[in-house]
C-alpha cells in the first residue's frame, strides 16, 4: 500500500507551494513527504493552534505564523499528522484539509488549542468593540453638554431667566414691605 504524499520546499515537507520561501524550489508529491513530516503553521488567537494555511485563521484578529515562527516563538511544533506504519493511507490524491489519521499526543491536531499564550483572553475584536462603545458614550456626553450650553446662551433662555429673577425680586420686596408694616402696628 502507498502513503499520501505531499510537496516539499527544498528539504522541508510542506502543505502547499505557498509555504516555500523565495529561494526554495517546490516539488509536488514527494513520496518521502508523508503527513507525519509535513510542517504547517499556526493561528494566533490568544492561544496558538495549528493550521495548514492563513485561510484557516480569522483575519486580522488571528494572524497566521509559519511553522518556523511557531516553533521558535511559541515552542509549538505543528505537524500535519502522525501516521503509524500499520495504518497508512492508500490514496495518492492531492492533500485534504484534515489529517489522514487522528494525531497522537506527540503531534497537534489542526483545530485544537495546544499552548496558551501569556496574553489577555480579550480578543482584538473585543478591544475594538470596547473602544468604539467608550467613544460613543463620550460623544453622547459631549453632545448633551453642547445642547445645554446652547440652550443657556439663547436669547429666549436669558429672557426667561430675567423674568424669573424679576418675579423673585418683586416677591422679596412684597414680603419685606409686609413685614415692615406689621412691625409698626
Amino acid at each position: 500500500s502507498s502513503r499520501q504524499s505531499y510537496g516539499r520546499c527544498n528539504n522541508r515537507c510542506v502543505w502547499s507551494r505557498e509555504d516555500c520561501l523565495e529561494d526554495e524550489i517546490w516539488v509536488s508529491h514527494d513520496l518521502t513527504c508523508t503527513s507525519d513530516k509535513v510542517e504547517i503553521g499556526a493561528c494566533m488567537a490568544g492561544h496558538t493552534f495549528c493550521a495548514v494555511s492563513s485561510a484557516m485563521c480569522i483575519q486580522p484578529i488571528e494572524p497566521y505564523i509559519s511553522h518556523k515562527e511557531a516553533l521558535e516563538t511559541r515552542n509549538v511544533n505543528c505537524i500535519l499528522s502522525e501516521i503509524d506504519s500499520t495504518q497508512a493511507p492508500v490514496s495518492n490524491l492531492s492533500p485534504t484539509n484534515f489529517p489522514s489519521k487522528n494525531p497522537t499526543s506527540n503531534s497537534i491536531d489542526l483545530f485544537t488549542s495546544y499552548e496558551k499564550d501569556n496574553t489577555s483572553s480579550i480578543s482584538t475584536g473585543g478591544i475594538i468593540l470596547i473602544c468604539v462603545a467608550a467613544l460613543l458614550v463620550l460623544l453622547l456626553i459631549a453632545l448633551m453638554l453642547n445642547m445645554i450650553a446652547c440652550k443657556m446662551t439663547s436669547p429666549k433662555f436669558r429672557k426667561s431667566i430675567k423674568k424669573i429673577n424679576k418675579n423673585l425680586d418683586e416677591n422679596t420686596k412684597e414680603k419685606s414691605t409686609k413685614k415692615a408694616s406689621t412691625n409698626f402696628v
